[in-house]
């Protein structure tokens, strides 16, 4: 109780202001809380999150270094980190210094060839206190930034992967795909690559992306969704990518309402076969891409916003 409620009190009375109060407590040292110590969590609405051993490298290619994405504890759930921190990488901080470079290798295998984590950059304080680690930490931070990310909180992580082991899935007679308690998840991966959703007959369905290890759906913000597969290729406008959370997806004719919010400034990819595509009362050229056309902005908001494409 003391480490738990205390810690939390200390910071909301003490460190924080008053308008901003702690929802999140990182487990420390071996990171494997007790079931009364989760419970403190639950009953003062905390999320948590923190452990796990994920460190697959070349030199331990095995999926035996890549934790789950959480720990049932009873009735609880302790959420893990996706990827582990430089301690751990450097042995313990006793050297290398330069070891959480590697921590890009654990990047790469969990993503290829099938997607099993999400990165995350996780380290301490005393990194800036040798050159080789900041040096190191430098690497991952430009090797991690020039790639296609969507950046999120802790905050909002932590809830996806409760969600996650919460959702239930049904397949009707007829074929199409059910989903239901979706909420702080809006993407659904697909391993048929032959079967694509339908835009059109699904509902909840912005959109899709053909990646290296499937089909990832693009969903809305309604609770239940429903998906009619097509084996031929859209000839609809549709979503393909965003680094935000897409608010609403209404699609009439060839132009779509849109309200999305993201944490960087937004990139919007839209599918159609139109000669011209813009988003009304935004200043802003679209760039042509293979399927579509990309919306580069400043925002990092948008708010019933309506791409035409004509």
């Amino acid at each position: 109780e003391r480490e738990v409620l205390g810690s939390i009190d200390y910071m909301n009375k003490n460190l924080l202001p008053e308008n901003k109060k702690a929802n999140l407590f990182l487990w420390t040292g071996e990171a494997l809380p007790t079931n009364a110590a989760l419970k403190y969590c639950y009953e003062n609405g905390l999320i948590n999150m923190n452990g796990g051993n994920t460190t697959i490298r070349k030199d331990r290619a095995s999926l035996l270094f890549v934790s789950p994405m959480a720990r049932t504890v009873g009735p609880y759930v302790q959420v893990y980190a996706p990827v582990m921190n430089e301690n751990v990488y450097t042995n313990d901080w006793t050297g290398p210094y330069y070891g959480f470079q590697r921590v890009i290798e654990t990047f790469e295998m969990t993503d290829k060839p099938r997607r099993l984590k999400a990165m995350d950059i996780y380290y301490h304080f005393y990194s800036g206190s040798k050159p080789a680690a900041m040096t190191a930490l430098h690497s991952v931070y430009k090797w991690t930034i020039d790639k296609d990310i969507f950046p999120v909180y802790v905050g909002e992580y932590a809830p996806k992967v409760l969600e996650f082991r919460n959702i239930v899935s049904a397949i009707d007679l007829n074929g199409s795909l059910h989903y239901s308690g979706t909420n702080h998840l809006r993407t659904l991966r697909s391993f048929s690559k032959n079967k694509l959703p339908s835009i059109n007959k699904s509902s909840n369905v912005a959109g899709y992306r053909d990646l290296h290890d499937g089909i990832y759906i693009n969903i809305g913000p309604a609770k239940k969704t429903i998906i009619q597969t097509i084996t031929e290729k859209q000839k609809d406008m549709y979503l393909v990518q965003t680094n935000g959370r897409v608010n609403k997806w209404e699609k009439k004719n060839k132009s779509i309402l849109i309200s999305i919010t993201s944490h960087i400034p937004l990139i919007i990819e839209i599918a159609s076969k139109s000669s011209q595509c813009e988003i009304l009362d935004i200043e802003n050229t679209p760039t042509k891409s293979s399927i579509g056309w990309i919306f580069t902005l400043t925002t990092r908001n948008l708010e019933n916003a309506r791409i035409i494409c004509q």
